[in-house]
């Protein structure tokens, strides 16, 4: 129960941080510059998700092209 009160004292005081840091210039650029921090490392993990196609094997290449049997 202690942690739970811990958990929203700590939510609140980050919350009006946050509120604060809104209201002038620098905050704003911390805030953006956190956002294309966090969109850059989402990108980062995504797109090796989806595996580059050269580096595919030439078999699946060929599989891909019609001109094997996917045997």
């Amino acid at each position: 129960m202690a942690w739970l009160l811990f958990l929203a004292y700590a939510g609140g005081r980050a919350g009006s941080a946050f509120i604060d840091a809104l209201r002038t210039p620098l905050g704003w650029e911390a805030i953006v510059a956190g956002l294309l921090v966090s969109a850059v490392h989402g990108i980062a993990l995504v797109v090796p998700a989806f595996g580059c196609p050269r580096q595919r094997s030439t078999h699946a290449r060929r599989v891909h092209h019609g001109l094997t049997d996917p045997a």
